[in-house]
């Protein structure tokens, strides 16, 4: 990541007897026709000799921002894709359908400018194909402009659109019942301030790129995002690499092969949220134990009703406080070790998981007894049913 960071020179005055200051400022100008005249076009504005800092001082002409394209169905940054008013702008692009509906901030190709400073992109370079549409450097800032990301944040916006173009993620997003989420292990999550403790999820940053992927899937994409009840935000966390070294696991991305310092995101999705449980003891199999049996309780398909190929193929992201995870790791040595004990232990009764499947299955039970499904699944050898002992016992 590249910052550009220069002090703005001023001069300071204070004449004691009055108490009076003065602080004189080298204003940014920017020529009147920067946004429209062609000689301008692959100027930016330090081209032009406008520090960093000086940046922030510069005002649109009249008010008027120029802004560029945020949506991959057009390609236009220059003289402008619209121009208006904040109001107006942010009222055309919601009636494009380019926005979540909520205030966005305008993106100007200025802006652009200053966040893809910190990307190895041109502005104009295609980052990646997206829907069969190419999603330029300049698009993936605009949206995180919209979104109310830092310039900082670049790099991890420019990762998840880059994550978009593997078709097996994008088809697992295609119907719009799941949400995004994105993990982000390595030494820069922590750098930029992506949470990993409590109330990781409505940290400042953390919603800000979870915006940005909202953005991205409306303007990169073709997916329209629907549920019974609405939907919640894409989710952005980091993991704790250090607590995970503490107590002997690897991190996510260490696992995966990559370097402990390498900074790695994982693009993935989720369709409901779990139970918070707090185990009320430090024995780490009883621990193990409660974690299997939240599991059992949250299912997709209503109540567990679906089939067991598709909840086995549905995988569980156990979110573990340092305190937990250190009482674990005394019995479970690896992350690995405690998945394997729990995917034994995750179980439960058959008139439960028969009940679901017959009174709560949303593909319709009901054209045989209670009975006969019953005995279905207990023949079914992928539902491996077993007799086993009482947790009293």
């Amino acid at each position: 990541m590249v910052s550009h960071d220069r002090n703005l020179q001023s001069r300071f005055y204070i004449r004691s007897q009055f108490q009076i200051a003065r602080l004189d400022i080298g204003a940014a100008v920017l020529p009147d026709n920067y946004e429209t005249s062609d000689q301008y076009k692959d100027k930016t504005y330090q081209d032009l000799g406008i520090l960093e800092d000086q940046y922030d001082l510069i005002e649109p002409i009249n008010n008027l921002f120029p802004i560029i394209s945020p949506n991959s169905k057009y390609d236009v940054y220059y003289p402008y894709f619209i121009k208006g008013s904040y109001q107006e702008v942010e009222k055309e692009l919601n009636e494009r359908g380019m926005t979540d509906g909520m205030s966005v901030t305008p993106p100007t190709k200025i802006k652009a400018e200053k966040f893809l400073g910190y990307s190895s992109y041109g502005f104009d370079q295609t980052v990646a194909t997206v829907a069969g549409r190419p999603v330029k450097a300049y698009m993936v800032a605009a949206n995180a402009i919209m979104a109310g990301c830092e310039p900082h944040h670049t790099p991890f916006c420019i990762a998840f659109v880059e994550a978009l173009q593997d078709p097996a993620y994008l088809a697992s997003l295609s119907d719009g019942n799941l949400t995004p989420m994105m993990y982000v292990n390595g030494p820069a999550a922590h750098q930029i301030g992506i949470d990993n403790t409590q109330g990781m999820t409505t940290e400042e940053t953390n919603i800000a790129i979870g915006r940005f992927m909202e953005l991205a899937l409306i303007n990169f994409t073709d997916i329209q995002r629907d549920n019974a009840f609405g939907y919640v935000q894409p989710l952005v966390f980091s993991e704790n690499d250090e607590t995970c070294l503490k107590v002997g696991w690897e991190p996510h991305h260490v696992e995966k092969g990559y370097d402990l310092n390498d900074n790695i995101i994982t693009a993935t999705s989720f369709a409901m949220w779990g139970n918070n449980v707090t185990p009320a003891t430090d024995l780490p199999e009883e621990i193990m134990k409660v974690i299997a049996w939240d599991i059992t309780e949250k299912n997709l398909g209503a109540l567990g009703g679906a089939s067991v190929e598709a909840n086995a193929n549905t995988k569980r992201l156990i979110f573990i406080t340092e305190s937990v995870a250190t009482a674990l790791a005394t019995k479970h040595k690896s992350k690995a070790a405690l998945e394997g004990a729990l995917v034994e232990n995750a179980r439960r009764p058959l008139w439960m998981r028969a009940y679901a499947y017959y009174y709560a299955n949303t593909g319709g039970a009901l054209s045989k007894s209670f009975e006969t499904v019953y005995g279905e699944l207990k023949g079914i050898a992928s539902e491996d049913a077993k007799s086993t002992a009482s947790p009293l016992e």
